[in-house]
């Protein structure tokens, strides 16, 4: 199956602004390695300068599109982009076939809940997520380690 990536062109006087959120969990290989799986997808909103706004990422298993990772610059998170590529992932799960848009957690107090409610969709309630520790002694250190270096970094303002 051929993949589909929309990408989104805006108009309008759209200024490129630095990344909401510097920090990332996730190697950009990571992402590239997942990208090229033939059950990923991707949707980029793109300003008329070329530069990306607001970015969708994410997967189709089964009968169902699920939502993983999207970003913004401030620009597009102000003017909801990130509502505008949930849109078009509805359009693209209906271009791919699938009957259901998972669109991940949902939280009713925060705007996003209320944005998907708006989709009449059927809320569904799982158990948290567990970690389960098989290196203990490992996973004491690291997490120790971890816990420091954010504490320097807070301190130390060049870090």
């Amino acid at each position: 199956m051929k993949k589909i990536r929309i990408t989104l062109k805006i108009s309008g006087g759209f200024i490129l602004r630095q990344a909401r959120d510097k920090s990332l969990l996730l190697t950009k290989k990571y992402f590239q390695d997942l990208f090229d799986k033939d059950f990923s997808r991707m949707i980029s909103l793109i300003d008329p300068k070329g530069k990306v706004q607001c970015s969708w990422f994410g997967v189709i298993i089964g009968n169902t599109l699920y939502y993983l990772y999207g970003g913004n610059t401030q620009d597009s998170f102000d003017n909801y982009g990130q509502y505008l590529v949930h849109v078009a992932a509805t359009y693209l799960g209906k271009k791919e076939g699938v009957s259901y848009y998972d669109l991940g957690g949902y939280d009713p107090e925060k705007g996003f809940g209320k944005f998907k409610e708006g989709y009449k969709g059927i809320i569904r309630h799982f158990g948290y997520p567990m970690d389960l520790i098989l290196q203990a002694r490992k996973y004491h250190f690291t997490s120790r380690f971890v816990q420091t270096a954010k504490t320097f970094r807070d301190v130390i303002p060049f870090m």
